[in-house]
Parts: structure tokens; sequence; C-alpha cells
């Protein structure tokens, strides 16, 4: 049904604008909920299939908390983009008013015409040539009122439920809605000028899109509002626990007596093949569980008199880096890479000597804090598979353009310490030749030899 100018006197912006206030503080609410949820360490002290059960319990609630809470964000901003629109239609009919007026023509709200007012003494022609100015903007009003009207429907039955809520953030800037329409920037300069804009529930929606968000070319370790490298680094840490998991509950259920450690009597390639998985899986999960527990708790509840830790990058091919302190915000930046034979399972080693790093640098310059330093300790990297392969140069002036850190403008280092293993020269030979965006002003190689 066509709207009328009656229709248009009628709407009440501030309504429809408190129904946005409503469902945006209603999903914020909801999303802080799943939040809080997933950072809840209560059950982490927790043992056998009472603690899996209800960590996949906690996993499926969250997931119910954040499709509702961004179902409500978007009812909210579907109700905020309508408001607007009646706010704007509002305010071109009141100027088409004023402009009538001066010609002594007014609206007839029930017609929508334009038309000679009470007060009109002029001439038909006159009348005619003022109805000729004005009906084109009334036509051009009642158009995109039509347009508002349709986007207030929506509103209405998506908050009903007659309307499903339609996948994906709605923002109500065309330029982030473009962007969010589009694979994100390569550049890190672009991605964190784009990151910094969006909204917590848009950033989370990426996340859902891409569990490796997380390490995405020039995302912040820690930006004020936590939700940056760390925060989600974290999240598909969990998700790959629980997926790890699953896949031991697999393989026990498949072949209890095997993991009971009762071998069959004649070896089999089936025996063989369930006990390299088995094997592997274990492997994963107490890498996993080292990394955890070498992590602590996020950097905003780490308890005073800690160093906080972050998590650099995560996954399922027994690859992990922590940083002590951020280093976003440290003045000096050190790597420990442990020897080539160490995974996971031996983070929390390897995460002590980055700590004695640490210690030593405060000890050679007294005017440092301890937030001034950071040591990423980096696990499972892909090393040069042969002594032959270790030799060559080709892995660090290959690998030189991609060192950097995740700041977008990648200033100028003051200091850049670049621990390498045993016979590996890809890090020591970066240091020859540092990315353009950087100037490398002192290199510390230290070397890890395997005993």
């Amino acid at each position: 049904m066509t709207l009328s100018v009656a229709d248009i006197d009628r709407w009440n912006a501030e309504a429809v604008r408190e129904v946005f206030h409503v469902a945006t503080a209603r999903g914020q609410a909801t999303l802080e909920v799943s939040r809080q949820l997933g950072s809840l360490a209560v059950f982490d002290t927790w043992e056998g299939q009472t603690a899996d059960a209800r960590k996949h319990q906690n996993a499926q609630i969250r997931k119910d908390l954040d499709a509702h809470g961004n179902e409500a964000l978007a009812v909210g901003r579907a109700a905020n983009q309508a408001a607007d629109g009646i706010e704007n239609v509002q305010a071109k009919l009141r100027q088409l008013r004023a402009d009538a007026a001066a010609l002594n023509m007014t609206i007839d709200p029930m017609t929508n015409a334009v038309v000679p007012s009470s007060t009109f003494k002029g001439l038909p022609i006159e009348a005619l040539i003022a109805e000729q100015q004005l009906q084109p903007r009334l036509d051009e009003i009642l158009a995109e009122a039509n347009a508002v009207d349709s986007e207030l429907a929506a509103a209405i039955n998506m908050a009903d439920g007659d309307r499903p809520i339609p996948p994906g953030p709605h923002d109500n800037r065309p330029q982030i809605q473009d962007a969010l329409s589009k694979p994100l920037p390569e550049d890190p300069k672009q991605f964190n000028d784009l990151w910094n804009q969006l909204t917590p529930e848009e950033k989370d929606w990426l996340y859902s899109r891409d569990h490796n968000i997380g390490n995405h070319p020039g995302m912040a370790w820690d930006p004020p509002d936590h939700l940056g490298k760390d925060h989600y680094n974290r999240m598909h840490r969990d998700e790959l626990q629980e997926a790890n998991q699953t896949e031991l509950d697999g393989l026990r259920a498949a072949h209890s007596d095997w993991a009971n450690g009762k071998a069959p009597f004649l070896m089999s390639k089936e025996y063989a093949d369930w006990k390299n998985r088995w094997d592997a899986a274990n492997r994963a999960h107490d890498g996993y569980a080292k990394v955890k527990d070498a992590l602590g708790p996020p950097p905003d509840k780490v308890v005073p008199g800690k160093l906080p830790r972050y998590l650099r990058v995560i996954d399922d091919l027994g690859h992990a880096a922590v940083a002590i302190n951020n280093p976003d915000t440290a003045r000096r930046n050190a790597t420990f890479v442990p020897g080539t034979g160490q995974d996971l399972t031996r983070f929390d080693a390897s995460a002590g000597k980055s700590e004695r790093m640490l210690q030593a640098t405060l000890n050679a310059d007294k005017s440092l804090r301890p937030s001034d330093v950071s040591v990423t300790t980096w696990m499972g990297y892909d090393r040069p598979m042969s002594v032959f392969d270790a030799a060559s140069t080709s892995y660090a002036h290959n690998g030189a353009p991609h060192w950097r850190i995740s700041k977008p403008d990648c200033g100028p280092l003051t200091t850049m310490s670049l621990p390498v293993a045993h016979r590996s020269t890809r890090l020591s030979g970066t240091a020859m030749v540092p990315p353009k965006s950087a100037q490398l002003h002192s290199t510390a190689i230290t070397w890890t030899p395997i005993m």
C-alpha cells in the first residue's frame, strides 16, 4: 500500500529509535554473557566424561547465545536505519511545506497533492507553475517514505520472527558494509584501519567465517577492546582442543581395548594405522595442554605482579607461539626458537628459557621496565629438513620480506633479538636483509644447540 502524507505525519522516529536501543542493549548483553562464559576457568580442573560433557554443553550454549545476540543486533540496526530514514523524510517534508507556504500553496495530506492554499490570491497559471515546481519534490519524498516503510516493516518482522534474520552483519556505514562484503585487505595497514572501525559483533562474525583471523597481517596483539590476535587465537585454541578431544573419544570408542593398552597379538595394518592416529592425537592433546598452561589467563585478568602472555599463533599442525608482554607496545622484542627436535609437548621448558631471556635483558639495561621487553616463544616452526638444506641462506632471504611486527606502520625497531636453532640460518640470515618498512639497528643471535 502506498503511503500518504498523513501517514508520514503520524510516524514517530523516537519510538522506532527506542526499538534500536532495546534490541542493541539486549544483543550486546547476550554476546557479553557468551564471551564471559567462554573465559570461565571453573571447569578447567574437571576431568573425565563429566568435564567433556560440560565443555561441549558450554560450547553449544555459547553458540546459541551468539546467534540470539547477533539476531537482536540485526533487529536493532534495522530499526535504527528505519528511524534515520523517518527523520530524513520528515525533515524534507517540513522544508517542502515551508517552500509551498512561501508560494501560498499547501500539501493535501490525504491526496498527496500540492494545491493552492486558502490565502492564495494569484492567477490560476501561477498556481499551476507552483504545482509543477513542488509536486515532483513531493513525489520523491513519498517514494523515499515507501522505501523507509519497507525497512521498518522488515525490522518489525525480524523482531517478531515473521522474517528470518539475514546472514552476516549489517552496518549503516556504507564503506564498512561494502568492506564486509569483500575479502579482507591483505595489506597490514589497510586491514588494521578497517579492523579498528568494526563493531565487536562484526569482528566476531569475521572470526566465525575464518578462525585464523587472529593471524591476519596487521592484526594487533591486544587492542583497547581486547578483540585482537590474542583473543581470537585463544578462542581457536579452545576449538582445536575440543576437536582433538572428539577425535580421541572416537578412536577410543572404535577400539577401547587398544586404547587401554591391550595391543592385538598379531599386528595388523588396521592396528598400525589406528596406533599412529592415537599417538598423534594424544601428542597433540598434550601439546595443547602445555600451551594453555604456559599461556595462563587473558592479559586483562592477570593478577598484579605477573607478566601477561599473548597467543601469537596456534594451529593443528604443531605450530604455536606465545609472547611474554605485548610485542606491539614493548621497546625491545625478542623471539626464542628452540631446537628442531622439540614440539609443543616441550613448550613449558622453552617458555622458561624465554623468561630468562627477558630477565637478562632487564638486568642488562636498568632503564627498562618489565613491560618494555617482550619475548616470544616459537615452537614447531617449519625448519630445513636436512643439514644440507640448513646451510643455505635462501630460507632467510626468501622469508625476510615477511619478517615484520604486527604494527601496521612497522616503524624503526630499536632492537630485534633473533635466536635460532642449531645449524639453522633462517633468522640469522634474515637480519642481513630487513624489510624496507623497518630499520634494524642491532641484532642478537642466540644459538641453542641440541645436546
